[in-house]
Order: C-alpha cells, then sequence, then structure tokens
C-alpha cells in the first residue's frame, strides 16, 4: 500500500491554500478519485502565538520544531504534542532563514550597533538552543543575507558581496571572499559545493570548495534570480513576469516565456516547473523548450511553496483554501475549505504523513496517519 500510495501520489500537485480554524480542532477528509489513495487529515494539535516572523519554521524532522519569533526569540515546540520545550532570547531581529546541520542550528541576527553595523551568526544546541559560539561580522548592509550549509561548514552571503564560511563545530573562520559588489537576493544553493549569486547584470556560479567564483553568465538588467540547478542551468525573472532559462556551461539562453506578472516562487517538476506568479496564476513549464502546458488561477497570492521529494507533492499558499491539481493537466480534483480566520503566512513543514502549517495564529499540525494527542496548551 505504501508503495501505491508513493507511485500515485507522484501524479499531484497540492496546492494548499488555508483558511485554518485555531478556535476548533478539525478533520479534514481529501478525496481523490477512485484509483488514488484516499489520504485523510486531521487536526492534532495547535500552538497558540501572534508573533511568527516572516521567516520559515523549521525542524530537525526527529522531535522539535523551530519556531522563529519576532523580536529576537527562537521557540521549540515537541512535534508530537505542539508542547514548549524551550525559547532563547536571541539579542537582536532575526535576519535570515534558520539553517540545521549535524547537533547544530544556526541563526542570524542583526544587532542594533548603529556605530559599527552588523550582523551575528549564533549556533545553538538543536536538542537545548544552548548557545555554543557565535560570530559578529561588520557589514555595511545587512538587510539581505542568506545562510547555506552542508554537514561542516556553515556559509553566510550578505548584501555587501562578502561570503564567509566557517567551521560547524567551531565556528573558526574557514574562508573568506569580497566580490566588492552588491549582491541581490535570492542567492540559490544547488546541493553541491555551488552557490549561484545574483550581482544585478550577471549570475556568478561560486565555489565553496574552491572559495572562488568558477563560472559567470551575464543576463539583462532587471533579471532576478528564480531557481538553479547544480548542471549550471538557471532561471531569472523580471518584474513583467518575463521568464528565461539559461545554461552557464553552454553560455546561452535556451528559451523565453511571458507570464502575467512578476514571478514569486519556482519549483522543479518531472518534466520542467511550476512558477507561481504575482498575479495569482501559477503556471506549468516545459523545461526542454518553455512550452506553458496549463496555467491555473488561484484565489489569492502565494505565500510560498515546498516540493515533497519523497512524494512529488507540491504544496502553495495563498488566501482561504486547499486544493489538489492533477499535474499533468492542472485540473482541480479537490478542494478544501475552513473558517475561523486565519491566515497562511509561510510554507508548512511536510514530514513524512504529518503537516506543520503556520498562520497568522500560531501553528497547526494535521497528520495522515492518526494522531498522538488532540490539543497542546497554549
Amino acid at each position: 500500500m505504501a508503495f501505491i500510495f508513493r507511485k500515485t501520489i507522484a501524479f499531484l500537485i497540492s496546492l494548499l491554500i488555508l483558511k485554518t480554524s485555531l478556535s476548533a480542532a478539525a478533520t479534514v477528509d481529501v478525496k481523490i478519485p477512485i484509483d488514488v489513495p484516499t489520504l485523510p487529515f486531521r487536526e492534532c494539535w495547535r500552538y497558540s502565538t501572534e508573533e511568527l516572523s516572516k521567516f520559515s519554521i523549521a525542524s530537525d524532522n526527529l522531535t522539535q520544531i523551530y519556531l522563529p519569533i519576532v523580536g529576537g526569540k527562537l521557540r521549540s515546540i515537541e512535534r508530537k504534542t505542539g508542547s514548549l520545550l524551550w525559547s532563547s532570547d536571541l539579542g537582536g531581529e532575526i535576519a535570515a532563514e534558520m539553517v540545521l546541520a549535524g547537533e547544530m542550528l544556526f541563526i542570524v541576527v542583526r544587532d542594533s550597533n548603529e556605530e559599527v553595523p552588523g550582523v551575528t551568526i549564533r549556533a545553538l544546541s538543536r536538542l537545548t538552543g544552548v548557545a555554543r559560539w557565535q560570530s559578529r561580522i561588520a557589514a555595511d548592509r545587512v538587510e539581505s543575507v542568506r545562510l547555506v550549509s552542508d554537514d561542516k561548514s556553515i556559509t553566510l552571503i550578505t548584501g555587501n558581496g562578502k561570503i564567509q564560511t566557517f567551521d560547524v563545530e567551531s565556528g573558526r573562520l574557514k574562508s573568506f571572499f569580497d566580490f566588492r559588489e552588491r549582491v541581490e537576493f535570492p542567492a540559490v544553493y544547488a546541493k553541491s559545493d555551488d552557490i549561484f549569486i545574483n550581482t544585478g547584470h550577471k549570475i556568478i556560479r561560486f565555489s565553496t570548495a574552491k572559495n572562488a567564483p568558477a563560472a559567470s553568465a551575464v543576463v539583462k538588467k532587471g533579471d532576478r534570480l528564480l531557481f538553479a540547478r547544480g548542471d549550471g542551468t538557471f532561471l531569472v525573472g523580471d518584474l513583467s513576469g518575463k521568464v528565461s532559462l539559461y545554461s552557464m556551461s553552454a553560455r546561452k539562453r535556451f528559451w523565453t516565456i511571458r507570464t502575467g506578472a512578476e514571478i514569486s516562487d519556482v519549483v522543479e517538476t518531472a518534466v520542467g516547473f511550476l512558477l507561481s506568479s504575482n498575479d495569482n496564476f501559477i503556471y506549468h513549464i516545459d523545461a526542454e523548450r518553455g512550452r506553458r502546458l496549463w496555467k491555473k488561477r488561484l484565489s489569492a497570492r502565494t505565500r510560498g511553496v515546498l516540493a515533497d521529494a519523497r512524494t512529488g507533492a507540491f504544496n502553495a499558499m495563498a488566501g482561504e483554501q486547499m486544493i489538489f491539481v492533477e499535474t499533468a493537466t492542472g485540473k482541480i480534483i479537490n478542494r478544501i475549505s475552513l473558517t475561523g480566520g486565519s491566515l497562511f503566512i509561510n510554507r508548512p513543514l511536510v514530514i513524512g504523513n504529518d503537516l506543520f502549517a503556520p498562520t497568522s495564529k500560531g501553528v497547526s499540525a494535521y497528520s495522515s496517519n492518526g494522531c498522538q494527542t488532540k490539543d497542546a496548551p497554549d
């Protein structure tokens, strides 16, 4: 049965657009055509807070869910019950998505030193929240930072063009590189030793192993880096919704398409890319020729996308509904509407059969494999 589930769900895109009720537990029965398994999701617990920051929640995939809180705090809640495990005061506003590597959790905070502006990278024990090490980086432009990691190193990219890599365990500075020009975001880590970086007029492939640029490609002014692969191909888009696929190794542009508005998110599929646009559409584009396979209008602008590599499912958050769409055709095969007024504010976590949804009123946990407990204390 598990094999059938994995095989068939790979043909679905789950476009998740949630209006969550945190005032009462809910049972959600997802009914899919007869040749596809039924996916019943039940709300297992709720953690109430209206202080979630704009950054994503994270997990160690074992026991804990980590919540970034406005005001420079980090909280850990128990995955099965939603109970608070620990809370840490970070000493400054969170400035980047958190990263987990080994037994550590890494987070960047923006300090309040006006004379010498900068950020501090903090390494915490993911089990207890106790600080292991920290390093302050002076930077004259710190409104944009990114963390990327492998199991042994943690790399910090700041908007003023500096790339610094630290040892995960000790915090020792392993390498430093200065582009001496502004870096625009997002910077894309392509699941290899390479980071793809946008400087505004070109895309640079930077090797963290060699601590040097490995290749580059000139793009049109105003193009923003959207997505990159380890093979050197990458997508860029502009404010009007024009999207182009380039190859850094072939030194050519493969194709260009036009969508209705700026692209907010990209997820790769078996045959191409799913593009979420700011005019409330999602497009499925063929990777080989850039042909539009289908487009679907959503009820509101997406708030983030999530791909589940295990099942091939795809979630997009916007508006007040959860809809399931057939990948091949874009046909909606199921729709769920919830009441209560809460809104999805960021992408959910999907761990096995469990889904953890950040909303404007906290976090709700859903499972398709049964709940261990009904509710968690606030």
